[in-house]
């Protein structure tokens, strides 16, 4: 199921704007903090809010379409855009930008592998009871296209060359 459809069907779009919020104003504030930057926390902030590649405008929009690039964000994927997008605001090098999102990115992931995943991991194993699923079925389950491999090559004869090396030969192989 797509994580932008359980989301909205089981009310787990707030948490998910309140978790892309927190990490938006942790960036900011990281970035803004320092006296090289460009911008003030508040113009920052209004910027990465509305940044297209984090995916909160469409995740908030009532329309129902939530973007691709939330999805991906949720599962950890950080956008090309975001790094370019603070050195240019902030007037950081590359390093440093990198540092601060990664170390932020973290945390946003353990927030979301609490407050997202976990729940939504104890909803799915419901519905499945609910609908007779136990955990033994999901595993002992084979979907229709899995066949068992089967290896096949023509038959080798082995001839008196094809003994296994010696230690001398072995070292100048591995040399090679």
């Amino acid at each position: 199921m797509h994580i932008i459809h359980f989301l909205s069907q089981h009310n787990f779009i707030v948490p998910a704007v309140d978790i892309i919020h927190r990490f938006i104003s942790k960036l900011a504030t990281k970035v803004s903090y320092s006296p090289e930057c460009k911008r003030t926390y508040e113009e920052l902030l209004s910027a990465l809010r509305n940044l297209e590649s984090i995916g909160l405008p469409s995740l908030l929009s009532k329309s129902g379409d939530s973007s691709f690039s939330v999805s991906w964000f949720l599962r950890g994927f950080i956008p090309r855009d975001l790094p370019t997008f603070l050195m240019r605001f902030s007037g950081f090098k590359y390093r440093l930008i990198s540092s601060i999102i990664s170390r932020s990115f973290l945390k946003l992931q353990r927030e979301v592998y609490h407050k997202l995943w976990q729940p939504r991991c104890k909803i799915k194993v419901q519905q499945d009871l609910a609908n007779g699923i136990t955990p033994s079925i999901l595993c002992s389950y084979k979907g229709p296209t899995v066949q068992p491999f089967r290896f096949s090559s023509p038959q080798v004869a082995l001839s008196s060359a094809d003994m296994p090396l010696s230690p001398l030969q072995t070292s100048e192989w591995a040399s090679l």
